[in-house]
This record gives structure tokens, C-alpha cells and sequence, in this order.
């Protein structure tokens, strides 16, 4: 079999549409008409590039908690203000798109879920399990989309881990 080749994004743009603009919206902190216009500047964003077609997602899905906890050990000034319940929004909508795919049809991506609340950045074995995880995503990826592809391009997403 040939090597898998990937692009790999932290975020994408349909996890800022599905998660947080949507967040945005639902929580009061975009008004009707700043909602209007980020869906009408969003959607042309999607059109004008083919670039940002996305193959399939990584889930790294970790409990509000877990991130809170990570966002508290970081200790960056950028992140002081953000709260559980916040975090508790963006995981929900997380869920939401990627587990039961509440969004249009055309966005649905195949999804890997990695369990992310147990680390694993110092856990050799893990570390492994999880890589090869990825490598089956990434493999079943490129024989779906076939020998036509040049690279498999997929997004991680996490609420804020």
C-alpha cells in the first residue's frame, strides 16, 4: 500500500460555523443581522475556496472539565477569562455537528472520535494507540477517495484542549 499522504488542520472552517459562530448566535452574542452577514460571508468563503474541503475529522474529544483543567495548567493571559460553562457550550455544539451530525447534509465529514480526556502526550503506549488510530482513519480516507487523490485533508477539533 502507498503511503498516506495528509494535510492536517488544527480547526477548520466548519468547526467556526458549526461550533462557534453557532455558539455565537445561540448565546445572544451575535445579533440577526451580524449572523446574516457572517453566514453570507462564510458561505462565500466556501464557494471562492476549494482549498477548504476537508476529507474527513479528528475529534479530539475531551470533557469541559478536562479542558477547563488544561486551560488552568497552561496559564495563558489570552485564556483566563474563559469558564466551564463556556467550554460546556462549545463541547455541546462539538457533539452536536460531529456525533449527531445535526448540519446539512453536504458538510457531514467521516469522523474519528479519539478519547482525549486520558492523556497521552506522556504515555508512550497510548501515544502509539492513538497514532495508529489515525494511520487507519487516514488509510481507509485514501482508499475512499481513491488513487485520483494527491492527499487526504483532515481537521482536528476540540472544544478548547
Amino acid at each position: 500500500m502507498l503511503p498516506v499522504r495528509a494535510l492536517v488542520y488544527e480547526r477548520s472552517v466548519l468547526s467556526d460555523r458549526f461550533c462557534f459562530a453557532r455558539n455565537c448566535r445561540e448565546t445572544g452574542l451575535f445579533e440577526l443581522a451580524e449572523w446574516s452577514i457572517y453566514l453570507q460571508w462564510w458561505t462565500w468563503l466556501i464557494r471562492s475556496f476549494n482549498g477548504l474541503h476537508l476529507d474527513g475529522i479528528v475529534y479530539l474529544r475531551s470533557s469541559p472539565g478536562t479542558c477547563l483543567e488544561r486551560l488552568r495548567k497552561r496559564h495563558r493571559t489570552e485564556e483566563s477569562g474563559i469558564g466551564e460553562e463556556y467550554l460546556q457550550q462549545l463541547h455541546e455544539r462539538h457533539e452536536s455537528w460531529l456525533l449527531r451530525g445535526k448540519i446539512p447534509s453536504e458538510f457531514r465529514r467521516p469522523v474519528l472520535v479519539l478519547d482525549c480526556d486520558q492523556e497521552f502526550e506522556s504515555d508512550e503506549a497510548r501515544s502509539d494507540h492513538v497514532l495508529a488510530l489515525v494511520d487507519r482513519f487516514l488509510e481507509r480516507l485514501n482508499a475512499t477517495l481513491g488513487a485520483a487523490s494527491t492527499a487526504t485533508t483532515i481537521a482536528s477539533t476540540t472544544p478548547a484542549a
